[in-house]
């Protein structure tokens, strides 16, 4: 397998906005999404407690949000600090 950057921010706020702008985008049904939300993390669970606030305030039908560690294969490849949010969305196009 391999990791594919889909987007680069600088800066931790505008990463928040930009992970909750693309599940906007993307999200099956839009903001009306009632679908689950993973998150995968490294070491910041803080940060997945702010993007999963705003993800309850722009998606309120969005109920069942689950949090999990990255493993280790691929936490040695990201490092701490690594922050990555599943939902189901529309067709994938690489």
């Amino acid at each position: 397998g391999r990791l594919i950057p889909r987007l680069k921010c600088r800066g931790k706020k505008k990463v928040v906005r930009a992970m909750v702008d693309k599940m906007i985008e993307h999200a099956r049904d839009g903001k009306e999404y009632s679908g689950p939300v993973y998150f995968s993390h490294s070491e910041c669970l803080d940060d997945v407690k702010e993007v999963s606030e705003l993800i309850k305030s722009e998606f309120p039908k969005v109920k069942d949000i689950e949090v999990y560690d990255i493993g280790t294969v691929i936490g040695a490849h990201t490092g701490p600090g690594t922050v990555a949010l599943f939902f189901i969305g529309d067709k994938r196009e690489d």
